[in-house]
C-alpha cells in the first residue's frame, strides 16, 4: 500500500510527514445577550486563562499551547474546519418557579425564536480564517463549516414539579450545524499550512445590517456559545 510521506508546496518547501499525528485544535468562544456587535477570534487563548465570555477557560474549551500561534516545533496542515454551537445562559434568570444560573446550557424561550436565531446564526454570521494576519484563507457563513457530529435531545414538558413555562426552557430543541455524520464536514480543496509561531485565528465576523429572514438585528434572549475545531495531520513532540 502506498503511503504519503512528504508534500511539497508550490514554493518548494517541503513537509515530512513521518512526527505526525491526528492532533486537532479547538477554541470556544462565548457571546452574551445583545453583544454580536464586534469581531470575536477563536485560538487566541490558552486552557486556564480567560477567553471571550468566559472568566477561567478548561481544557474542553481549547487545547491551545501558545496564545495564537503554534508552538515552534508544531506544524499543522489543516484539512477542515467545523463550527459547533451551544447555547448558554449569560446571566442568572428566573422563569416562572425556577432560577436558571449563569452558564446552563439553555435554548430559547419559544421554538420559534429558536428557529430565527438559528437562522440568523448560521446564515448572516461570518467565519474567517486567517495567518499572519493578513491573509484570509477560509471564509463563509458558519453554514458552511458543519459540525459533524453533536447529541440530540427533545424534552418540552413539565418535569420534577417545574412551571410549565420554566419546563419551555429545558432541551425544547436542538441546534446543529449540519447533520451529525463526519462525511458531512466540509473538507478543504488545498490544505492549510500552518508553521511554528506563525501566528494564525478564527473570526467570526458580527452580522451586518439585518439578520436572514426577519427585519430586526440579532436579538437573543439567552447567548451562544461556539467552538471552532481544525482537524487534520498536526506535528509535534510526543508527550
Amino acid at each position: 500500500m502506498a503511503q504519503i510521506k512528504k508534500i511539497e508546496f508550490g514554493d518548494g518547501s517541503q513537509v515530512t510527514i513521518t512526527d505526525w499525528g491526528d492532533y486537532p485544535l479547538w477554541s470556544r468562544i462565548c457571546v452574551g445577550v445583545n453583544t454580536f456587535g464586534t469581531d470575536q477570534a477563536f485560538f487566541q487563548y490558552q486552557s486556564g486563562q480567560a477567553a471571550p465570555g468566559i472568566t477561567l477557560s478548561t481544557d474542553l474549551d481549547t487545547n491551545m499551547l501558545a496564545n495564537g500561534q503554534l508552538p515552534a516545533s508544531h506544524e499543522f496542515l489543516v484539512y477542515s474546519f467545523q463550527i459547533i454551537p451551544d447555547e448558554i445562559l449569560g446571566v442568572d434568570t428566573t422563569v416562572g418557579e425556577t432560577t436558571y444560573v449563569a452558564g446552563q446550557h439553555l435554548p430559547e424561550v419559544t421554538v420559534t425564536a429558536g428557529f430565527q436565531k438559528m437562522n440568523q446564526i448560521f446564515n448572516s454570521t461570518l467565519f474567517q480564517f486567517r495567518i499572519e494576519q493578513s491573509k484570509t484563507y477560509v471564509e463563509g457563513p458558519i453554514a458552511y463549516f458543519p459540525a459533524g457530529g453533536g447529541s440530540h435531545i427533545e424534552h418540552n414538558s413539565a418535569v420534577d414539579g417545574q412551571a410549565t413555562e420554566a419546563a419551555d426552557y429545558i432541551e425544547a430543541y436542538s441546534i446543529h450545524n449540519g447533520r451529525q455524520g463526519w462525511d458531512h464536514v466540509r473538507r478543504l480543496w488545498m490544505p492549510i499550512y500552518i508553521a511554528g509561531l506563525e501566528t494564525f485565528r478564527g473570526i467570526l465576523r458580527a452580522p451586518r445590517g439585518t439578520g436572514f429572514s426577519t427585519n430586526v438585528p440579532i436579538d437573543w434572549d439567552f447567548g451562544m456559545g461556539f467552538t471552532c475545531r481544525m482537524t487534520g495531520p498536526r506535528k509535534r513532540p510526543t508527550y
